[in-house]
């Protein structure tokens, strides 16, 4: 599958370099879920254990579910007395097309393209059931190939448009496919041309995901054609896709940046209530690279916002007495610190926490440090905060849509004196004023970054012909 592979989430994946160890195999697996595993099993191991390590030494051989889509006596009527289920079918049923779950039949599920080069449509079916629960056991149109859902056509002429690697335009070109719409492009396209600059959208290219057509001809009549060809009036069935965001567009049609997807399909909806819910033992966090790159003045000049190199030195010398770096390495192997300091700052160039469980230690603090990137404010970071409940401090507001609030569901700042202060106020803020903002940007993320809501919503509007605005280097015009 697209998405598992591009995060090596399945350990018998095709391109894989090397077999992880088994507590990498299990906590990696969408089969693997730890708020079920530990809160509706009756886990105990006589000390404190991470949920994968106690099911790899335990919980596989006390035949305790993974996952409420896997279900062990099921798979063991199949297979015969294994020692580690979960495992098992990582390892070897899974590519075989066995069941891990009596509502899966894989003689039932059609062949998709872009899985039957692995040999399964199973696999495909599991993810997409993992990711939206019980409501995608009833075939759609993705598995059946319904004909309602119109095709897609990507018409794209910038390359900026697949900027980092491809993987905002990705993220939406995924929710159209798993919402049941085939993706189309033309072999003359500019994206796909260079497409080996972008290896998101090549990956899609290589598995199947996208089809290639060779000529206009073979366009389909209902297409929805999603295109960055500029016109004064969008025709009915095309979404045009522009760079920047006048002040008098429709902000409900600026696109709302995701969390990356290597962490997107990485935590089920409950995996992340549980990560919300789980303790926190430091109250600020900055993790990020700290290069040249962030030091230039493009940041100040383009969007007036304080580059990143300014943010960090602050915390380094005004702050220092509450930063100890003792603590790094224990905070990024486990999430149980003794004493946490109140401010953890992190170079990714030398402390830099594994993505597996980018989102596990992100969770860990009450704020993190949404600092802005070398030529744009905003990143997967900020959204992966909220995400799990944590409160992000940042300069840059108003590039939400809508804008985030001050001290309602983030904390901002305006200025190198304004962050040394805001800093201040979020070391000095009781325990209930940051319970109460980190239920307001939890339910931010919720109603207003949901990816495949939006996607839905792109949808519809483009049967009837709209613009669509993406956030990119340059500011607000």
């Amino acid at each position: 599958m697209l998405l598992d592979r591009l995060i090596q989430r399945i350990p018998d994946g095709p391109k894989r370099q090397e077999k992880p160890n088994p507590i990498q195999q299990v906590a990696q697996s969408l089969l693997f879920d730890e708020a079920f595993y530990m809160q509706k099993q009756e886990v105990s191991s006589g000390k404190p254990m991470l949920p994968a390590k106690h099911y790899v030494e335990y919980g596989g051989a006390q035949r305790l579910d993974p996952h409420p889509w896997f279900d062990t006596q099921y798979y063991l009527s199949q297979v015969g007395d294994v020692e580690s289920p979960l495992i098992h079918y990582l390892e070897s049923g899974m590519s075989k097309g066995i069941s891990p779950h009596p509502s899966f039949d894989p003689d039932q599920l059609p062949v998709i393209p872009h899985v039957a080069k692995r040999g399964t449509a199973l696999e495909d079916h599991l993810r997409y059931v993992v990711r939206y629960g019980q409501k995608a056991i009833t075939p759609n149109a993705y598995q059946s190939g319904d004909p309602l859902a119109a095709p897609i056509l990507l018409d794209f002429h910038n390359q900026k448009l697949n900027f980092e690697h491809g993987r905002y335009t990705f993220m939406i070109i995924a929710m159209c496919r798993d919402l049941g719409h085939p993706i189309l492009t033309l072999e003359s396209d500019d994206t796909v041309k260079y497409a080996e600059r972008f290896r998101f959208f090549q990956t899609m290219l290589d598995d199947g995901y996208v089809k290639v057509l060779k000529h206009e001809s073979e366009i389909p009549k209902n297409v929805l054609r999603f295109t960055d060809a500029i016109s004064s009036s969008p025709q009915k069935s095309t979404l045009v896709w522009r760079r920047g965001i006048p002040k008098d567009r429709n902000r409900d049609m600026v696109w709302p940046v995701p969390m990356h997807p290597a962490q997107y399909l990485r935590c089920s909806e409950r995996n992340l209530r549980w990560l919300r819910q789980r303790p926190r033992n430091t109250r600020i966090l900055f993790s990020g690279e700290v290069n040249w790159k962030y030091r230039i003045p493009l940041m100040q000049m383009r969007h007036g916002k304080t580059p990143r190199q300014h943010l960090v030195s602050i915390l380094r010398n005004q702050f220092k007495s509450y930063i100890d770096t003792n603590h790094y390495r224990s905070f990024r192997y486990t999430d149980r610190i003794a004493g946490a300091p109140p401010i953890l700052v992190l170079d990714q160039r030398t402390d830099r926490i594994p993505s597996n469980i980018w989102l596990d230690r992100l969770r860990l603090a009450s704020f993190f440090i949404s600092a802005p990137g070398a030529y744009f404010p905003m990143a997967h970071n900020s959204t992966e905060a909220m995400a799990v409940g944590t409160i992000p401090i940042l300069e840059f507001p108003e590039y939400f849509s809508p804008a985030l609030e001050d001290g309602v569901n983030c904390l901002t700042y305006n200025g190198k004196d304004g962050f040394a202060k805001t800093i201040e106020r979020a070391l000095n803020m009781s325990e209930a004023e940051i319970a109460t903002m980190r239920e307001a940007a939890i339910a931010y993320y919720e109603e207003h970054t949901d990816i495949l809501k939006f996607t839905q919503k792109l949808i519809k509007a483009s049967e009837e012909g709209a613009d669509f605005y993406f956030h990119f280097e340059y500011p607000l015009s």
